[in-house]
């Protein structure tokens, strides 16, 4: 009994690996002013800010995970508020289906956000 237990379980271990999963990309975009579309400056974009152009760029996040072969990839949401003193919060928002299978060098350019003074 504990030869076939032992087998079982060195036979699910070589079905398995240890992936690296992609939890949010690379993602870069705009922040603009929705009045006079200029770019606003010192944004907070999740853990980032923005430059004098409006431009943010997030660095992607990834984890590793034990999976068996023929498991479907994670999907991706990805959340980040966008922060200024005088405007109106606003959040990016985004999914992929399969995204946690996308490649190390995955890249999303996200769309130009307008932020409401408030």
């Amino acid at each position: 009994m504990k030869r076939v237990l032992f087998l079982i379980g060195i036979t699910m271990l070589m079905q398995s690996c240890l992936v690296s999963r992609l939890s949010r990309p690379k993602l870069t975009g705009y922040i603009y002013t929705k009045n006079s579309n200029e770019p606003i400056e010192k944004c907070k974009v999740g853990e980032s800010y923005t430059d004098a152009r409006g431009y943010y760029e997030l660095s992607k996040k990834r984890y590793r995970e034990v999976t068996f072969i023929g498991y479907e990839a994670p999907p991706v949401f990805v959340r980040e508020l966008v922060l200024k003193n005088g405007y109106i919060t606003d959040t990016i928002k985004a999914f992929n289906k399969y995204g946690g299978a996308a490649r190390k060098n995955t890249h999303w350019k996200m769309d130009t956000i307008f932020l409401k003074p408030k």
